[in-house]
C-alpha cells in the first residue's frame, strides 16, 4: 500500500511539473523525502523529528538528576539522626553498611560481575568511599545547625566548584567543557543562594 502511494506521488508531481524524470539530480533527494511519508490505516503520518530525541534525552537526564537529588534530601536528615543518637562514625558506618548490603545483592545474582577487576581501577578512584565518609560527616555536623535546606544547597554548591573544575580541564574522566559566562553566572547565583540561605 505505502509503495503504490510513493508511485502515485510521483508521477502527480512529474505531471504538475514538480518532480523531475529519472536521472535528474534532484529526483533522488525527492524520493526521500516521499519515503519519509507512511500511510497507515488511511491517515499519512511522518517519521518521528530527529529533533525530539535529543530533547527526551534531557528530560530523562533531568528526572534522573531529580530522582538523586530527592535521594540526598532524604538520606541527609536520615544520616543526622542517626549521628545524633549514635554518634557520627556510627552513623557513617550504618549508612555505607546499608548501601553495601543492597548492592550485594544484584552482585550476588550475576556473579559478581565485574567486581573481580577492581584491581584495574585508578588507584585514586577508590578514595570515592573516603570522600562518602566526609559527605555523610559533613551533612550530619551541618544539619542540626543550619538546617536541612542550608546543609544539602551548601553541600551542593562545593560539587558544582569541583565539578566546574573538572569540566573546564576534563580531569577525572569528565567531558571537557570549557566554562562560559553563561555557566559562570550561574554559579554565581547558587552561591548567592547558599548566603541568603545560610545566613
Amino acid at each position: 500500500m505505502a509503495s503504490v502511494f510513493f508511485v502515485h506521488a510521483r508521477e502527480s508531481l512529474i505531471n504538475r511539473g514538480r518532480c523531475p524524470r529519472a536521472g535528474s539530480q534532484s529526483t533522488t533527494a525527492r524520493v526521500r523525502r516521499l519515503r519519509q511519508v507512511f500511510v497507515n490505516g488511511g491517515k499519512i503520518k511522518y517519521h518521528q523529528n530527529k529533533k525530539d530525541k535529543p530533547m527526551q534525552s534531557i528530560l530523562l537526564i533531568l528526572l534522573i538528576g531529580l530522582a538523586g537529588g530527592i535521594a540526598v534530601g532524604l538520606q541527609s536528615p536520615l544520616a543526622s539522626m542517626m549521628s545524633q543518637r549514635l554518634g557520627t562514625l556510627e552513623s557513617i558506618f550504618i549508612v555505607h553498611a546499608g548501601g553495601a548490603l543492597i548492592a550485594l545483592i544484584p552482585l550476588l545474582v550475576y556473579g559478581g560481575g565485574k567486581l573481580g577487576q577492581w584491581r584495574s581501577v585508578p588507584w585514586y578512584a577508590l578514595l570515592a568511599g573516603v570522600f562518602g565518609l566526609v559527605v555523610i560527616g559533613a551533612i550530619s555536623y551541618m544539619i542540626p545547625r543550619i538546617g536541612v535546606a542550608g546543609s544539602i544547597i551548601t553541600v551542593v554548591a562545593g560539587q558544582l566548584l569541583v565539578g566546574t573544575i573538572l569540566d573546564q580541564f576534563g580531569w577525572l574522566g569528565a567531558m571537557q567543557r570549557p566554562l562560559d559566562a553563561t555557566r559562570l553566572i550561574g554559579l554565581v547565583i547558587v552561591m548567592l543562594g547558599v548566603w541568603l540561605t545560610v545566613k
